[in-house]
């Protein structure tokens, strides 16, 4: 197979500079398996599939035992040519089996995403075969169960993997629509309850994945990882990636709210509103920019610079609920109680999800002696969050004074 020679004018430098490494290995070793592979896997990995998946085709044909290059080869197809890519994932299962789920699963994933359920399930019971207990695997078979019209298994199942990190909140939505359909209408909205309370389920770990993201490489790439990273709470592993952006590319306005919120997370207040500042800089209309930099001068008890900021924010974005539940803070830090009432109430209106907002109205309303109100208040935030410590903790102070 010759080198392929793809159009790489208008392709971010560090990717180039990899392709070059790569190809350098095939010439010096045309008839590696292994450089086929990287060349391959670099190509495949940042967005090249096509060519990617020629190259791991040629990875394959010099040495089909190497389960690895078979699984790529199946990946670099999806996730939109499935029935190219089920051959190559079932064959890297048979390979690899003993030694991690990560293709067994990957395929009855892929199966069953494509609505062939039953032909996954053998595969989920593989899986769990070699890997007992495995949480993917038993959601799977629990899906399976449901689409059959089996819920009492499907919830044996639900319930089995409601607890792992991997698992926890896919399993609490389909355990909350099958206990309804069940008429358990208390445990439907018990399990309801605790879906809402998780963003995201973790995502599980392939270890042959794992081998390949370093070489995904430049602006979008980058910027993707660290995105995902830090709405999962993952901040230290999100810091260094974090401080690769910006000294790779120095003028994205958004890598600065990652640092900023990375620094706020950690207290470093000063910090944060330098690497803020540096965002709205680059982009002097990014509310969120503004939002972010407020809170950093907040928590450095630069109030009116503050309201300056949320004020500004909600010009642009009258509906953002977070700048009001900001700039009533700095109200009231400021003694502004009757600007605060008013930005909590907008705060509320716009999410009524924002608990602290009732706490922080209540607690006004208390202040200003106006207590049939923050009573009011207190009971309808209890109604949106049945368990919020602060608004639990009102509520137990009206009744003691009762």
């Amino acid at each position: 197979m010759e080198l392929p020679k793809p159009d790489l004018a208008e392709v971010d430098t560090l990717i180039v500079e990899q392709i070059q490494q790569a190809e350098i290995r095939v010439k010096q070793k045309p008839s590696s398996a292994s450089a086929w592979a990287m060349l391959g896997v670099v190509y495949w990995v940042n967005e090249f599939r096509d060519i990617g998946s020629q190259c791991l085709n040629q990875a394959v044909l010099l040495d089909p035992d190497q389960g690895r290059w078979v699984y790529y080869k199946g990946l670099s197809h999806l996730p939109d040519q499935i029935p190219l890519a089920l051959p190559s994932l079932k064959t890297a299962a048979d390979l690899l089996d003993k030694q991690t789920f990560a293709p067994r699963l990957r395929l009855a994933n892929v199966l069953a995403e494509d609505g062939q359920l039953e032909a996954a399930k053998p595969h989920y019971e593989a899986v769990l075969s070699h890997f007992p207990d495995n949480p993917m695997a038993i959601l799977g078979l629990g899906r399976v169960a449901q689409a059959a019209g089996e819920d009492n298994q499907a919830v044996e199942y639900f319930e089995q993997c409601r607890d792992s990190i991997h698992t926890r909140k896919a399993a609490h939505v389909s355990l909350a629509n099958l206990y309804l359909r069940q008429g358990k209408l208390e445990a439907s909205e018990g399990a309801q309850k605790v879906a809402d309370t998780i963003e995201l389920d973790e995502e599980w770990m392939d270890p042959y994945l794992d081998m390949v993201k370093p070489y995904k490489l430049g602006k979008i790439a980058w910027m993707d990882s660290a995105g995902t990273l830090i709405r999962l709470g993952k901040l230290a592993e999100a810091q260094p990636l974090v401080n690769k952006i910006i000294q790779h590319y120095p003028d994205i306005p958004k890598a600065y709210i990652y640092q900023g919120k990375i620094h706020l997370a950690n207290k470093q207040y000063p910090l944060a509103e330098t690497a803020l500042r540096k965002s709205l800089s680059l982009d002097k209309d990014s509310i969120e920019a503004m939002v972010q930099l407020g809170v950093s001068l907040l928590w450095q008890n630069k109030h009116a610079d503050a309201i300056e900021l949320f004020e500004r924010a909600i010009e642009l974005s009258p509906e953002l609920a977070e700048a009001y539940y900001n700039l009533a803070l700095a109200q009231s830090s400021l003694g502004d109680g009757n600007s605060a009432k008013i930005a909590f109430a907008h705060t509320i209106r716009l999410n009524p999800g924002i608990a602290e907002a009732y706490v922080g109205l209540a607690t006004l309303f208390i202040q200003d002696n106006e207590l049939a109100n923050a009573l009011k208040t207190v009971r309808k935030g209890l109604e949106a969050s049945p368990e919020h410590p602060g608004l639990k903790r009102l509520l137990d102070g009206f009744e003691i004074q009762r």
